[in-house]
């Protein structure tokens, strides 16, 4: 099976002049590489900046919204203390009312203490005067005993007088009667009036309870008046600072959607910038290609050499392995993967993982130490699969996921601008320069050679070759 390989036909001088064109190229094509690895950090970053504008567009949106929300909230408590201290100072008021009744009640209450006193003076003068009454009507019988005992004793001209004695000494009986009479209703109406005086002064008691506790109630609705005052006075100056906090607010958007835009417009020019210098690098390395095919030669030469010989053995090697049977061809061209568990960066086995490290790795190992530029090579299917890669970077993973990354660089899955055009490169050879990634943000600029690997007819990818650049400017 023949492959393409790079042509030679030039004069003599024909080369000497391409060549140097080609190291021209070359080194300008590092440079592009260089500017776009840049550029790939600017937008990298005006994403990160752009994304984060707008978080804080969003926060600040958020801000906005929390700030009127808070404010109709204040406005509520400032509203609710409002009409609190109306109802306090109508509490206040109905208190006020109260304890002056109060007040004049226990006035009240005094006043008929008073009186009381001097209806037990004046019953303490009925009774003594009726003690008097009583104790005369009692002389007043004796006296009327005597006379009728006189009376008898003077027989017919005592009869007169006898009468007169009787009427006399009914009479008493009747006052002493009377005086007894008077004495219990007094005795009675002394009796209600203690109730009475016993019951005014638990009035008047309760009457200065009341007042006390009126008097620590006006207090405290007092100071409950003061702290409502303060609380509205607060919720004001805090509507007052919302308000500034909302304008200040209302500022913030517009400086972020200013920022916002202008970070839009960065991007999409830096952007566009990069796809300008993605346009010159495949400018570039179209150009090496052809300055190769007019016979140009560089010290990069045996690198395209290696890459087109090696995919040429592979191919023929993998067709004549279907023949035989030791691989199925569906197998071979199979996309399906499984990732390895626990692997960082993340790798995959695929159907013929196994099969492509038992007939190409020690194919790739061989020119490692004869070559000086050479960092590593391995194969690459059509969907950007690494399953084989030299073994100086094909080590078992650890648990450093930057190691890995520098390390462990085989069953890998590689869709990035080179991976993917070395993939399905199908011309001879494909020449690129890139910032390839070592892991933890860190860059080495690397050449990459692929050639295509033809299996019976069929593209299944291309052989790729990694060196360094000789970075010599061009004389």
């Amino acid at each position: 099976m023949s492959q393409p390989s790079i042509s030679m036909s030039a004069t003599a001088e024909e080369p000497l002049a391409t060549s140097r064109i080609g190291e021209t190229a070359s080194f300008l094509g590092r440079n592009v590489v260089d500017v776009s690895g840049f550029l790939d950090d600017v937008v990298t970053e005006t994403m990160a900046q752009v994304a984060a504008i707008q978080t804080t567009k969003a926060s600040s949106a958020s801000l906005d919204r929390e700030t009127a929300e808070m404010a109709n909230a204040l406005q509520a408590v400032v509203d609710a203390t409002a009409q609190a201290l109306a109802n306090v100072d109508a509490s206040t008021e109905t208190l006020r009312k109260s304890s002056g009744r109060s007040q004049e009640v226990a006035a009240w209450v005094q006043r008929a203490g008073t009186d009381l006193s001097v209806v037990d003076d004046a019953l303490g003068g009925i009774t003594q005067a009726n003690s008097e009454i009583a104790s005369i009507a009692k002389q007043v019988n004796i006296l009327a005993v005597n006379a009728k005992i006189e009376a008898a004793r003077a027989g017919e001209f005592g009869r007169g007088f006898s009468v007169v004695a009787e009427a006399i000494n009914e009479l008493s009986k009747q006052t002493a009667i009377a005086a007894s009479d008077i004495s219990q209703s007094v005795a009675d109406l002394g009796e209600r009036m203690n109730g009475l005086r016993t019951e005014a002064r638990t009035i008047e008691e309760t009457a200065n309870e009341v007042l006390k506790e009126g008097a620590e109630t006006d207090q405290t609705l007092n100071r409950m008046r003061e702290s409502i005052l303060s609380a509205e006075d607060a919720g004001q100056r805090i509507l007052r600072s919302g308000a500034v906090v909302a304008d200040h607010v209302s500022a913030l958007d517009d400086s972020i959607a200013a920022v916002s835009n202008g970070l839009g417009v960065t991007s999409s020019r830096v952007e566009e910038a990069r796809q300008r210098i993605g346009a010159m690098i495949d400018t570039s390395e179209g150009l090496i290609q052809r300055i190769y095919a007019l016979g140009g030669q560089n010290e990069d030469a045996q690198y395209v050499e290696l890459a087109q010989d090696t995919a040429l053995a592979i191919s023929e090697l993998w067709s004549a392995a279907i023949a035989a049977g030791r691989i199925k061809e569906t197998d071979l061209f199979s996309n399906e993967l499984t990732p390895i568990a626990g692997s960082d960066p993340e790798q995959f086995m695929a159907p013929f993982t196994s099969f492509s490290d038992e007939t190409v790795q020690d194919l790739l190992d061989a020119p490692l130490d004869r070559m000086a530029r050479l960092v590593g090579s391995g194969v690459q299917s059509v969907h950007g699969y690494m399953p084989t890669m030299t073994s100086n970077i094909s080590k078992p993973p650890g648990n450093d996921p930057v190691w890995n990354a520098a390390n462990c660089r085989n069953r890998r899955v590689w869709t990035d601008r080179v991976g993917e055009k070395s993939g399905r490169n199908t011309a001879p050879f494909l020449l690129q320069t890139y910032r390839r990634d070592m892991g933890g943000g860190r860059f080495v600029m690397m050449n990459d050679v692929s050639a295509p690997i033809i299996v019976n007819g069929r593209h299944w990818g291309s052989v790729r070759i990694l060196f360094k650049p000789a970075h010599a400017e061009p004389a």
